[in-house]
């Protein structure tokens, strides 16, 4: 695997992860949405998306695995602040704006 193919590997990842970073920003802003199951089912979608696209990216899947984590299990989803969600995914974001940078730099 040449270096371009690697670059174009991590640019893929990092444009699909930008997407579906944009849909989970709503739970960010709405953090009443941790109470729909409807809209639940679609977070958790967009997150095992987000984590074959950013698989490449360890620490960002570590990241996600945590929350998906979360996600699975009530007990820690009843006493978790609303709050919380929102700095877990914060934290996906910055792992992702690191990447990019990284991935910009090496161009």
């Amino acid at each position: 695997m040449t270096a371009l193919e690697i670059l174009r590997l991590y640019a893929d990842a990092l444009a699909n992860a930008g997407y579906n970073l944009v849909a989970i920003r709503m739970l960010q802003k709405d953090p009443s949405a941790l109470n729909d199951p409807i809209r639940m089912h679609l977070f958790r979608v967009v997150l095992e998306k987000l984590l074959k696209d950013c698989i490449e990216l360890p620490v960002t899947t570590v990241k996600i695995k945590r929350i998906l984590a979360v996600l699975d299990s009530p007990e820690v989803m009843k006493i978790q602040p609303p709050e919380s969600m929102a700095k877990m995914l914060e934290g996906i974001g910055t792992r992702l704006q690191v990447a990019g940078n990284g991935i910009l730099k090496r161009k």
